[in-house]
């Protein structure tokens, strides 16, 4: 996606490394095929040109200026070149655009096309990066989430459909005429096509029961008037009625596939039950629009049978629109599963466990490789490359200083990765938390991060060791790097062997419920032995959950002993996808001073279950309350001492100090800080904090000695 940081557009990290970019600026010959255009059909042209520019490089490579004078004529001018046709994912560019806010872009597609589109940029003079994701764009362009950082778009020529059609043929960059510049210039150095990165068919399946009827479409034939019928849900199924004694054809339960992203449909996979229903008809739409009909019997015996449908058999029979020649065309767009009019005029099927599968397109690249060489990581500190391996070395008094490095972005997708390395450490390590680590930063197509793997976490001295984990990535997971850094320790810590490859696509389809949240009647779940033993869940979900449906919770120890048998809670519908429930914890044999788990788990046909967990305890009043924060022989530090939970938690235990963030000014007045000193009153405890000493030892000299004073 254009993502704008600092008014500079950006493009999703996981584009970037999908395959080597095309230049169209070469080294040797800047200007090769590139060609100007002062567009004469305006009063015979601006004034202007396209040339090298020697005293503009960016990092060594030489750069083209376009300029537009458009002070007697002309309303653009424009630099163009044309190239061999390539399918592209996005175009990459550096930009220097003094004194405005935006230009024109154009892109001719496989139709002979034009696509122009009006890019926002920083009106500064430094060099601005610019990367356009062309597929996401148009994928996007009129939602809630479209790419932002386009003023404007508009088409002509070829297909004049708006839409985008591979493979590029052609990019050409204007200046047009403004009222408060009538004269501009526009600075380019690197422009290059990211190409499509091909694409890899996996066997997929999907899940058509989630979400149960609410994301299904009922239809009672219109068509054919008189009909009556409903679609609803019913234990877990999905139950199809339908009432002709009025008069009508057919009811039928209708449900779109284009969101699943199948290159391929194979077949439909479902349970169904009926005792009145001898057959069913069933309607595919195919990938250029075309209807297949076929009538299928089915056993009315009200017990659960097992149903396959195959579109190649499907196919061959009743059709129309699209092709409309009878063959089936992949992937399926609708299917629609219908009950006639017959015998019985009322009759009534349940539908469970519907699922579809195929091929899904994946465009992950080849297993990334570290070569710390060739393809330098980012790196701050006492990083250097040592061979074939990456080593991290500081000394005790840099051990304040960051010694990180990451690895260039390369794209991923959902599904199992295999992630490697090899480390050794000869480090100084007082406990586990002075360490060398590395962690597999995973992100979505928007640069968010979503997950952080660790993959090693290396302490002490440790000789050469292979490290390998496996591990399932995200659903939205688009680009990923490595990041390895020192952590508190000092001494040496190597790395080498970097690499991660793609295994299976994920496991079965995502789970609806994207969030489960707990709560009880204690600050950090720690329970008095006086308080509620119960908990609040809210499970929330992406979709709307079939009625009635349920999630299991267990309850174990430290040890992993269940202390209960599981137990299974109806959820309640709240708003916006939203549900509650809770867990009465009565039952279960729990001790004071105990460690225990709480885990809930959602479980949906053909998805993949969906656990959180959370933990607690019961306590009773610290006795170290009785006494006077100097009698006690403890302190507690948090991460950001300026959080009120964390003094909350620390009186709760009985911890009579606390840390906090404070000092003063260096300059006069020499203003104090002392964040949360009221709550620490309030509770009684005491506290400790920083003094200017520390910023002095870390070779800071901003206080002076009337400042220390």
């Amino acid at each position: 996606m254009i993502k704008k940081t600092a008014l500079l557009l950006i493009l999703s990290a996981g584009l970037l490394a999908a395959q080597p970019p095309v230049h169209l600026i070469e080294d040797a010959q800047p200007s090769k095929g590139w060609s100007f255009n002062n567009g004469q059909e305006f009063g015979g042209g601006a004034k202007g040109g396209l040339e090298i520019d020697a005293s503009a490089p960016r990092d060594g490579k030489p750069s083209l200026k376009l300029a537009g004078d458009f002070s007697k004529a002309g309303l653009y001018v424009q630099a163009g070149k044309q190239f061999p046709k390539t399918a592209i994912s996005g175009v990459s560019m550096w930009v220097k655009n003094p004194g405005s806010d935006r230009f024109t872009m154009r892109l001719i597609d496989g139709s002979g096309q034009c696509h122009q589109l009006a890019l926002v940029t920083d009106a500064s003079d430094g060099w601005q990066k610019i990367e356009f994701p062309i597929e996401e764009f148009f994928a996007k362009r009129g939602q809630s989430d479209a790419i932002p950082g386009v003023a404007k778009y508009e088409s002509w020529g070829g297909a004049k459909d708006g839409n985008w059609h591979q493979p590029a043929s052609a990019i050409y960059i204007l200046l047009g005429k403004t009222d408060k510049q009538p004269v501009r210039n526009l600075w380019l150095n690197e422009v290059a096509l990211l190409p499509q990165p091909e694409e890899t068919l996996v066997k997929a399946t999907a899940s058509l029961s989630e979400g149960g009827s609410a994301a299904w479409t009922f239809t009672n034939g219109p068509e054919f008037k008189g009909a009556k019928g409903n679609l609803s849900d019913e234990d877990g199924s999905m139950k199809l009625s339908g009432d002709f004694t009025g008069g009508g054809a057919y009811v039928a339960a209708v449900k779109r596939l284009t969101d699943l992203g199948f290159k391929e449909t194979s077949g439909f996979r479902l349970k169904y039950k009926s005792s009145n229903a001898p057959g069913i008809r069933i309607q595919l739409v195919d990938g250029t629009g075309q209807t297949h009909q076929a009538k299928l019997k089915i056993n009315a015996d009200d017990q659960w049978n097992d149903l396959e449908i195959l579109p190649s058999k499907i196919a061959g029979g009743e059709h129309w629109g699209g092709k409309n020649d009878g063959k089936w065309y992949p992937p399926a767009k609708l299917i629609s599963i219908a009950l006639n009019s017959g015998k019985d005029k009322q009759p009534v099927i349940l539908l469970k466990d519907i699922t579809t599968e195929g091929t899904r397109a994946s465009v992950v690249a080849e297993a990334f490789k570290a070569d710390f060489t060739k393809a330098p990581w980012k790196t701050q500190g006492g990083v250097s490359v040592d061979g074939d391996n990456l080593k991290f070395s500081r000394t005790e008094n840099e051990a304040n200083q960051p010694a990180t490095a990451a690895s260039p972005s390369f794209k991923v997708a959902s599904g199992h990765w295999q992630l490697s390395l090899s480390a050794k450490s000869e480090l100084k390590s007082p406990d586990s938390s002075y360490s060398g680590t590395v962690v597999l930063e995973v992100a979505d197509a928007a640069g968010k991060t979503l997950e952080n793997v660790t993959i090693a976490d290396v302490y002490g001295p440790k000789p050469w060791t292979e490290i390998s984990q496996a591990v399932e990535l995200p659903k939205g997971a688009v680009s990923a790097r490595f990041v390895a850094q020192l952590n508190k320790t000092w001494g040496s810590f190597w790395i080498g062997k970097v690499g991660a490859g793609f295994l299976t696509p994920a496991s079965g389809t995502p789970n609806a419920v994207t969030r489960i949240l707990f709560s009880t009647a204690a600050l950090g779940n720690l329970l008095k032995p006086e308080d509620p033993q119960t908990v609040s869940l809210t499970v929330e979900a992406g979709k709307p959950l079939t009625a009635g449906h349920e999630i299991t919770c267990a309850v174990r120890d430290y040890w992993g002993a269940e202390q209960m048998s599981p137990v299974k809670l109806k959820l309640t519908a709240g708003e916006k996808n939203s549900y509650t429930a809770t867990l009465d914890l009565t039952k279960a044999p729990l001790e004071i001073g105990r460690y225990y788990e709480i885990e809930a788990t959602s479980e949906q046909p053909g998805a993949k279950p969906f656990s959180h967990q959370t933990s607690f305890a019961i306590l009773p009043e610290s006795t170290n309350r009785q006494y006077k924060p100097e009698e006690v022989p403890f302190t507690a530090r948090n991460w950001d001492n300026r959080i009120a939970e964390y003094i909350r938690l620390s009186d709760r235990v009985g911890i009579r100090i606390v840390g906090l963030w404070g000092g003063w000014s260096s300059k006069p007045p020499y203003k104090p800080e002392l964040p949360r000193i009221d709550l620490v009153k309030e509770l009684g405890l005491g506290w400790l904090t920083t003094t200017p000493a520390k910023f002095i030892e870390d070779g800071k000299r901003d206080y002076d000695e009337t400042a220390l004073r």
